[in-house]
């Protein structure tokens, strides 16, 4: 059986004193913000380590928690505060989480039920899912019947980019506003200020200074009251005030070391380091059980629990939760508490983490062999507690501590397990956390793993859209003597962030540069079997990228050729499963693009079931996207809307904003053409469009922000489309304006058949809005630039709004001949086609849309029934002896001339 009673009279427990004017402070703040309009309603308390900030957010919370006098304010507080130190607390679905559970149990109520409902269902933290939970909470804390809440955090030096985002953009919406019946106050302690994290008005800093001697006075005689105490001199706590810099948990230390029998005259310390290893040293001799208790939870810092200390020091159960039991009561442990108020695990101060570390295991452990073996043991213990967890995020949580365990014990085997979670991981923030568990074990690495380091984060940098960043990792990884291992992993991902980039030039010649690399290698040296498999792996990567970069420069043959290339180096690879699901993705999209949709089809499909094997949700996301464009360009709305939403959901698991914006404009496009189609027969708007054209506005919307300061490149496709639909909807000027900030990128992006399109589509809008001349003008421009392009399809279109304007003239002839060469060029195959026009049910309607607009909008407009009858017999000689493609139009498109002929016909009787 273990004993408490010596370590109860050794080690001292919690005294607070002092901080008079600091809690008159805080009183002062929760008052004045009762009454003041405009109130300070967030305290940011800074110090280092060990200055008694925890313990002053436990007074602050006994303090407003005691009756305040008549008029005993109804008050609801997180009693324990929402510590950063707790892996649960480094998410915001976890403080979230927190603040709710506890505002529930003081509130005695069940106020914020829908939001654990939501809570419940929802496993990922994506952006979407983070902003739903935001939305959820808010509306469960507006409803909160009470005169006053109060939110603390603890250690919030700790806060990663998770939390870092909740204090700037969540922490200001839980402050004062009208339709709250409650007046909040927010405190935050640790080494760091809110403000490093939230810039706001109304944050009042707090610096906390050490204890004064007056204030140690007072704590030693709190300490010692026995007749047994030893003598306290003056002298003694003027030394003790200079030594601890008024550290309270320093101060504690001290008595814990006369109690332990040393006397005041033996302090031979002369520096605070001399003094903070001689307070400590008590511990090393393990004379108390909680002594080697205190040494564990010194190593195994994440969280510390009777189940841990039973894997580690093989306790009975009964005898490790009674350890744990004593050592909570310490100054210097932390205890976490679930809402009921039970004891659920404890940790050291920070500070106290600090001191025993290193001046008791550094100098004890100098091998580090039994600190290895209890994290070995550590990281057993975490895996029954991650097979037991059902909760995904949780899981996550548990993965990371294990990660950091699983490292220190052995850094290889460590290495494997972040490999492995890393590959396995969709989630960025949660790929971010797994790198910075390595992170704190660079220093051990070698080159070759610290550069595999730098590869995760620059390709974590290109995962999240910021490619000047990626460039730079890829960049500076590039630049030192590497292996051939890294060097192949590096290249492909080079291709693709310059391409990304719009910097093509550059792309083809790393990429051309990287094919001649691979060929030498491969040919020349000595490799293993095992680096061989990778090295052609990444040939096939840097194919793809080599493809994809000429796709961008509308370069489909070269494009082609390169996938094909891609797939034939992969096709032996098992790893290489997700690479093949790729570059099938990026055929399948220019097979379709060129018209071939029995080719595009395959692929795709292919792909998507490789993808699905995998269940790599960004692969999952591309490949839906791709087979919903060949399905709305197919006509089959209802097949399209099902891919689309697939996209949407894959992308949304893993917050792929280039994948959502993607996706956003796509199935954008599909409403916008149904509510289109649904128009034009009428043509007039009808109320049975709204609902398409009311979804196409918010997937633009939503686009447009998904793509903001990222993707330019998808920025113009966004500000076009939502120009469109505004044109259809008669809303000219904004039309106008949004065609107007597409063709600002386009220009600058020097994208030539972004801005025929945007010129083309200007000109429509400009004619239907009536002005003839300004139509013309734009119009004659973007004819210019398709002439140079040579893209049959946007000069049909510019020659379509061109032929409307002169017969608006009543230039009949010039416009008939104008709509003929437009007609003709709309039956041409064109890869520039931004509408995928290539695809046969998309030609046809194509087709029939032009051969309605010729002969009903143009041709039986004409009044004078000679002139009618003449335009229509040169149409007619016109069509039967034109050849294109090879083929004679009268055999392939003979819809015209049997149009024109019914025409005449009616034209003669």
């Amino acid at each position: 059986m273990c004993s408490t009673s010596m370590s109860d009279s050794i080690y001292s427990r919690i005294i607070f004193v002092g901080r008079e004017k600091e809690l008159a402070w805080l009183t002062q703040m929760m008052e004045a913000s009762l009454s003041d309009p405009d109130p300070q309603w967030m305290l940011s308390i800074q110090a280092d380590g060990g200055m008694g900030k925890t313990q002053l957010l436990k007074q602050f919370v006994e303090l407003a928690q005691a009756p305040q006098g008549s008029t005993n304010q109804r008050i609801l507080i997180t009693q324990y505060p929402i510590d950063l130190y707790l892996t649960s607390h480094q998410t915001e679905r976890g403080i979230l989480r927190s603040i709710a559970a506890q505002l529930t149990t003081a509130s005695k109520a069940q106020p914020f039920a829908p939001f654990f409902k939501d809570l419940d269902y929802s496993f990922q933290a994506t952006k979407d899912d983070i902003a739903h939970l935001r939305s959820s909470f808010l509306d469960c804390y507006n409803t909160l019947d009470t005169e006053r809440i109060i939110l603390l955090f603890d250690t919030i030096e700790l806060a990663n980019q998770a939390v870092q985002r909740f204090f700037r953009e969540m922490l200001p919406q839980l402050g004062p506003q009208q339709q709250r019946k409650f007046k909040p106050l927010v405190i935050t302690a640790g080494r760091k200020p809110l403000t490093d994290y939230c810039q706001h008005p109304q944050i009042s800093p707090l610096k906390l200074q050490g204890l004064s001697p007056k204030e140690i006075r007072h704590y030693f005689d709190r300490s010692f009251q026995t007749q047994s105490a030893p003598e306290i001199t003056q002298e003694f706590i003027d030394r003790i005030t200079k030594l601890s810099q008024g550290a309270p948990i320093l101060v504690a230390l001290t008595i814990d070391w006369l109690n332990y029998g040393s006397l005041p005259e033996e302090l031979n310390a002369d520096s605070p380091e001399e003094f903070k290893q001689m307070m400590i040293e008590l511990i090393s001799e393990l004379r108390n059980p909680e002594d080697q208790t205190i040494l564990a939870m010194a190593q195994l810092k994440r969280r510390f629990d009777a189940g841990l200390l039973v894997e580690i020091l093989g306790e009975s159960l009964e005898n490790a939760s009674a350890l744990i039991k004593s050592v909570s009561k310490f100054s210097f442990v932390k205890s976490h508490y679930n809402t009921n108020g039970e004891h659920q695990s404890c940790l050291l101060h920070d500070e106290m983490q600090r001191l025993v570390y290193d001046y008791i295991w550094q100098p004890c452990d100098p091998d580090n062999r039994l600190r290895r073996e209890w994290s070995a043991k550590a990281v057993e213990y975490y895996n029954h507690l991650i097979a037991a967890e059902k909760n995904q995020v949780f899981k996550q949580s548990l993965q990371l501590e294990q990660l950091y365990y699983a490292l220190y014990a052995d850094k290889d085997q460590g290495l494997d397990r972040w490999r492995s979670l890393l590959k396995q991981a969709n989630i960025n923030g949660f790929k971010e956390a797994l790198n910075e568990e390595v992170q704190q074990f660079k220093g051990q690495l070698n080159n070759q793993e610290k550069q595999e380091l730098a590869l995760a984060w620059a390709t974590l940098a290109y995962d999240k859209g910021q490619y000047q960043e990626a460039r730079q990792g890829f960049e500076d990884i590039f630049e030192q003597p590497l292996s051939k291992v890294i060097q192949s992993q590096v290249r492909p991902n080079l291709v693709f962030t310059y391409a990304h980039l719009n910097n093509f030039a550059v792309a083809l010649e790393i990429g051309q540069q990287s094919l001649d690399w691979f060929r030498s290698e491969l040919n020349f040296s000595q490799c293993t079997h095992w680096e061989k498999q990778q090295l052609l792996q990444d040939f096939g990567k840097t194919l793809n990228a080599m493809g994809w970069t000429h796709r961008r420069r509308e370069e489909f043959d070269q494009a082609i050729d390169y996938y094909k290339q891609s797939l034939d180096k992969l096709k032996d690879i098992p790893t290489a499963d997700l690479d093949r699901a790729s570059t099938k993705t990026n055929l399948a999209y220019l097979f379709h693009a060129k018209g071939k949709n029995r080719e595009a089809i395959a692929h795709s499909k292919s792909a998507l079931k490789i993808a699905k094997r995998s269940g790599n949700s960004k692969q999952l996301g591309l490949t839906h996207n791709v087979l919903g464009i060949i399905a709305a360009n197919s006509l089959q709305e209802h097949k399209a809307t099902l891919h689309f939403k697939a996209a949407f959901e894959h992308f949304s698991e893993i917050d792929y904003d280039r994948g959502l914006a993607m996706v956003n404009i796509a199935h954008g496009r599909l409403s916008r053409q149904s509510g289109w189609y649904k128009v034009k027969p009428n043509r007039a708007n009808a109320t049975t469009v709204q609902a398409d054209y009311e979804k196409a506005m918010t997937m633009f919307d939503q686009a447009i922000e998904y793509c903001q300061q990222k993707y330019e490149k998808l920025l113009i496709e966004a500000y076009n489309e939502k120009g469109t639909l505004l044109r259809e909807q008669g809303k000219f000027l904004d039309a106008l304006g949004y065609y107007q900030k597409s063709q600002v990128i386009a220009e600058k992006l020097n994208d030539l058949v972004w801005q025929i399109d945007n010129l083309q589509d200007t000109g429509v809008a400009l004619y239907l809005q009536g002005d003839l001349e300004q139509a013309k003008t734009i119009s004659i421009q973007a004819k210019q630039l398709a002439e140079k392009k040579k893209s049959p399809h946007l000069m049909g279109r510019v020659q379509r709004t061109l032929s409307n304007i002169l017969f608006d003239q009543g230039k009949y002839p010039q416009s008939l001949e104008m709509a003929l060469q437009s007609y003709i060029n709309i039956l041409e195959l064109d890869q520039c086609s931004l509408n995928n026009s290539n695809s046969p049910a998309v030609r046809e309607l194509l087709i029939e849309e032009w051969l309605t607009w010729l002969t009903e909008d143009l041709l039986e407009k004409i009044e004078d029934s000679t002139l009618k009858k003449k335009q229509c017999q040169y149409l007619l000689d016109y069509w039967r002896e034109l050849i294109t493609n090879d083929h004679v139009l009268v055999d392939h498109y003979p819809g015209f001339i049997i149009t024109l002929e019914d025409l005449l016909s009616e034209l003669k009787t």
